[in-house]
């Protein structure tokens, strides 16, 4: 059951950014998002990555990680098109 709510968090984690970086990447616009919010995003994951670790508890650090490169990724495409 645990493996089975950390698999859930990891798809929900990567999810969240999914149809962000779709729609950044297929229109080229990224006004409207914020680099505050992105970087805040980026510490607190990295800081929950880092607990993961510590933990240790390697779906954290799974969905943190990938959380954390898809929000990148926007920052990425913001810096490109912005």
């Amino acid at each position: 059951m645990i493996e089975i709510v950390g698999t859930v968090a990891i798809l929900l984690s990567v999810g969240i950014f999914v149809p962000q970086i779709y729609k950044a990447y297929t229109t080229k616009s990224t006004q409207d998002l914020s680099y505050g919010l992105l970087f805040l995003y980026v510490a607190a994951h990295t800081t929950w990555i880092i607990y993961g670790i510590m933990l240790p508890a390697y779906a954290v650090v799974i969905a943190d990680t990938t959380t954390v490169i898809c929000a990148l990724y926007i920052i990425y495409l913001k810096t490109k098109y912005g």
